[in-house]
């Protein structure tokens, strides 16, 4: 038990502090006497609802004290939560419990799930020595008590008779140097905002969602970073990996001592001892979710995973089950409340660009008008809707945009508020700058009204029997390749024949590759060939998975950072940019979809060279390059294998959206000259005119560098994103890749060339 653990912890380490607050200090025998006086008055199950306090760490121990369990609400929840949760509890449960936590419902209401001691200390005690807690360690209570893994960064402190500190104090990177704190567990969305911490903060916990790969990295680099996993049915954490600086994939870790991993069907399915005795008041659903398998029980996760050495790597979910700021959230929960909404038809939530979103189609006018036109600030009651349901649900689980369907065709509103995590990504941000900005100050404001034209249904699920065309191009090849890899249905291989019926496939997801990049052909000809074949296959009901270019965002008047919320440009060169942007209009009118836009793919040349092996060659033939700013000119060079594998991942485990793949780090034209030169072929400069004459006949090679020529003719420009930077971030964290440096690329082709 705990409480015995502790009370040895208390005889070592008796005057030391064990939680430190604003409010006041308790050392360990003043946080054992506490809760030993409070445990004198406890009679049945105890539910505590005082937020991140010493008081909330002596009631829960003295309920453990008096042999009850105890359940946490967050005094922040909506009042009509609380009783909602509170009345799931009636009446008392009688098993011989540790503690029940409440998780959302798959049947529109939450539940709450029953845990033991069994499972709980030894967990605590493996976490404990992985997280490298001593009793110098200095713990920061961050998570929401409401949630389980506030029970894991409370009492792993405690048990190594360390120090626990609870500060409100907006600034974060003031709370740890301020308390000189070694140990933090932060959501990863959080920890992406941040460049840096102090050197002082030893370990680092990730958990609850996937941390960008690129976010590990950094920060494993100074400090010890450890990814948690497991699901509050099975005791809050059931494995962990110790994150290294070559980390890449959203792995698990292997099961803790006494938990077991089975993977059906790839399904991820717990036994052991950490397992939850079940859901209060739901012995169905707790036979459903608890299965007897070999006379053995297990918890389904709903999470879909992949066995690599006795490592779990995670792929997504195989339920409409999402996670947001860490928490696992049942879309049909807030689609319920969505519905209970006066006047209200039916409703739809989901992840939208990693936001969630609500839709609600072919309700009344009179509720389309209290969802959209309230939010949007119509009528003088901008917060009435936001109020109703701020009065249900707890804030993660409130949808950051709201669109309703209009059969009329048109313009609806949706509004968009910042959510708790992002006004905490702006509140440290603003505070890194000097600025004084604490969350309340973005609750006082009124939401912002933004126009949209939306009239889509969200079709949501696992990818299920998948269709790939273009299958044997450069791209295509490996992605097939990939998506086997994935684990996901075979693909089937399309080749369309635009003069014919449309072909019959039984598909849930089409993954469109096919089309054609030749830059010489007319618009005509690329619209038959990349804009029908689109708008034929989009004749199947399937999710679409659509392969486009980011040559739709560069011209001659794009520059800077570009990320995928970008408007693309209005004004594009060449028909191939042209016929794709097209495409792309038609994919996104028909409904949620995901769009990849590649950069420039480069990879071992097929039969017929890309542009990139003409210029290479060109200038390898040549020697010689037209005089101006080498330096300025600039190109993306992104690994054909790369950009399949994001893909193929993102296919597995990402929301509908636009996703680009491209090196965030470009090459200048004065590093292609020096590369060569270094490889035994020295580049002369010389006067354009001269330059015209030499190379005279080799069209693709001349026709590469209009900018240094003058010539208004961009088209077959392979240095058109010179002024560009892509910004890969939303790809890097669904994927956890990163693309190689340009000059490991370079030097992986050039035998080629």
């Amino acid at each position: 038990m705990i409480i015995e653990r502790l009370e040895q912890v208390r005889r070592r380490r008796a005057g030391h502090s064990a939680v430190v607050s604003k409010a006041e200090t308790l050392s360990y025998d003043q946080l054992l006497a506490r809760a030993a006086r409070c445990s004198r008055n406890l009679r049945r199950p105890v539910v505590v609802a005082q937020g991140r306090s010493p008081d909330t760490i002596v009631t829960w121990l003295a309920a453990w004290m008096s042999g009850r369990p105890f359940a946490t609400l967050d005094p922040c929840w909506p009042k009509a939560r609380q009783r909602e949760l509170l009345a799931l509890l009636e009446p008392a449960p009688t098993e011989e419990l540790a503690y029940l936590v409440f998780t959302s419902g798959s049947t529109g209401a939450p539940k709450a799930v029953k845990l033991t001691h069994r499972g709980l200390l030894p967990m605590l005690d493996h976490q404990r020595e992985v997280f490298g807690l001593s009793p110098h360690s200095r713990s920061l209570w961050l998570l929401s008590p409401g949630f389980d893994a506030s029970l894991s960064d409370v009492f792993t402190t405690l048990l190594a008779g360390a120090t626990l500190v609870i500060d409100e104090t907006p600034c974060l990177i003031t709370r740890l140097e301020r308390h000189a704190i070694t140990h933090l567990d932060l959501p990863p969305a959080l920890l992406s905002t941040f460049e840096r911490l102090p050197n002082r903060v030893k370990t680092l916990i990730v958990g609850g969602e996937i941390c960008p790969a690129a976010t590990i990295r950094r920060f494993a680099a100074q400090h010890r970073v450890v990814n948690v996993y497991g699901p509050s049915e099975a005791t809050i954490c059931t494995s962990m990996s110790v994150c290294t600086t070559d980390w890449e994939r959203p792995m698990l870790g292997p099961p803790l001592p006494g938990v077991e991993y089975r993977v059906i069907g790839e399904e991820l399915y717990i036994a052991g001892l950490q397992l939850a005795v079940g859901y209060h008041g739901a012995p169905e659903l707790t036979r459903q979710k608890f299965p007897l398998l070999d006379g053995k029980r297990y918890f389904r996760t709903g999470d879909r995973v992949v066995e690599r050495d006795g490592d779990f790597e995670f792929l997504g979910r195989t339920d409409r089950q999402v996670k947001i700021r860490g928490c696992l959230v049942a879309l049909e929960e807030v689609e319920a409340c969505l519905r209970s909404v006066p006047g209200a038809g039916r409703a739809a939530a989901g992840l939208r660009d990693g936001q969630l979103v609500a839709q609600i189609d072919g309700c009344p006018e009179s509720a389309r008008r209290y969802l959209v036109a309230s939010l949007a600030g119509i009528d003088g009651c901008p917060e009435s809707a936001r109020r109703y349901l701020l009065e249900r649900l707890p804030a993660f689980m409130i949808p950051t945009r709201f669109e309703a369907y209009q059969a009329t065709g048109d313009k609806s509103r949706f509004v968009a508020w910042p959510d708790s995590l992002e006004v905490l990504r702006r509140c440290a941000q603003a505070q890194e700058q000097g600025e004084n900005l604490v969350p309340t100050d973005f609750y006082q404001a009124s939401p912002p009204a933004t126009p949209r034209l939306t009239s889509r249904r969200l079709e949501l699920g696992p990818a299920g029997r998948l269709l790939l065309t273009g299958s044997t191009g450069f791209l295509g090849s490996r992605l097939s390749e990939h998506l086997e890899c994935r684990h996901l249905a075979a693909p089937t291989r399309a080749a369309l024949d635009l003069e014919s019926p449309m072909p019959r496939y039984e598909v849930d997801t089409i993954v469109h590759c096919a089309a054609t990049t030749d830059l010489t052909l007319s618009r005509q000809q690329h619209d038959r060939l990349n804009l029908e074949g689109t708008r034929r296959l989009l004749e199947l009901p399937a999710r679409f998975h659509h392969i486009s270019t980011l040559a739709v965002m560069v011209g001659g008047s794009a520059c800077g950072r570009i990320d995928e919320d970008t408007p693309p440009l209005e004004h594009l060169h060449g028909a191939y940019a042209q016929s794709k942007r097209a495409a792309e209009l038609l994919v996104q009118s028909r409904g949620p979809a995901w769009i990849y836009r590649p950069g420039l793919l480069v990879g071992p040349p097929t039969r017929r060279p890309s542009q990139l092996f003409s210029f290479l060659r060109g200038l390898v033939r040549w020697k010689c390059l037209p005089a101006g700013d080498h330096e300025g000119l600039r190109l993306d060079l992104t690994p054909v294998d790369y950009a399949a594998r994001s893909i193929a991942r993102l296919v597995s485990v990402a929301p509908p959206g636009i996703y680009h793949l491209a090196n965030s780090r470009s090459m200048s034209l004065a590093q292609l000259s020096d590369f060569a030169t270094s490889k035994g072929h020295p580049i002369e400069v010389l006067e354009p005119e001269d330059w015209l004459a030499t190379v005279q006949g080799d069209d693709l090679f001349r026709l590469s560098l209009p900018a240094l020529l003058g010539n208004p003719d961009r088209s077959l420009d392979l240095f058109l994103a010179s002024q560009v930077h892509f910004d890969c971030s939303r790809t890097e964290a669904w994927t956890g890749l990163a693309c190689p440096p340009p000059e490991q690329i370079l030097e992986s082709i050039w035998p080629y060339v």
